[in-house]
């Protein structure tokens, strides 16, 4: 936690001490001290006010939030992605490539801010932000020139936008997006 940060704060951990003590939450337990910097983000990416002790250097708390999440997923992203991604590829390959007959015209996945993050940071290696409070990885399914497609959306809000893909266009086939989550779940 003694890693640079910007502004006023020269490390993260005097970021974290400064949340903890305007917080009310005193401790040396560094996993509620993590927390503490995280539930005044939920809080106010939820709709609450920023707090008054917090305005001033907001956008560093910010940053440092983000670098957080970053610094401790780094190696971990295939551990956090993994489950949800398989339940995806398993879900698209019952339905398009064996063809099975199901009613549903959506499936929907839910996961942590942890999961999301890693689950983009594969598709992405260039994203670098903490997912917001109920964002949304969406993918939507269509037919183009005969051949099942599939085009990411990542929303933050309520207006979606096309997610940046590392190694695929982005719409692409399903079959190259079904491959390249298929290798991204190998493990080395």
């Amino acid at each position: 936690m003694n890693a640079p940060s910007k502004g006023q704060f020269k490390t993260l951990r005097e970021v974290l001490d400064f949340v903890v003590k305007h917080t009310g939450s005193p401790t040396d337990s560094q996993k509620i001290r993590l927390l503490c910097l995280d539930s005044l983000m939920t809080s106010v990416a939820i709709g609450n006010p920023v707090p008054e002790w917090a305005k001033p250097c907001w956008e560093e708390l910010h940053q440092a939030d983000h670098a957080v999440l970053a610094m401790s997923l780094v190696g971990a992203e295939r551990r956090m992605a993994g489950p949800i991604m398989k339940v995806v590829v398993d879900t698209l390959t019952d339905k398009y490539e064996k063809a099975s007959e199901t009613p549903s015209k959506m499936h929907l996945f839910s996961m942590s801010d942890l999961n999301l993050y890693s689950v983009v940071k594969l598709l992405n290696p260039q994203y670098d932000r903490k997912p917001t409070f109920c964002a949304t990885l969406l993918v939507e399914i269509f037919t183009e020139g005969g051949y099942p497609m599939a085009e990411l959306f990542y929303s933050e809000d309520l207006d979606p936008k096309p997610l940046r893909l590392g190694k695929l266009s982005n719409p692409c086939v399903l079959a190259d997006l079904l491959s390249e989550l298929r290798r991204l779940l190998k493990t080395d």
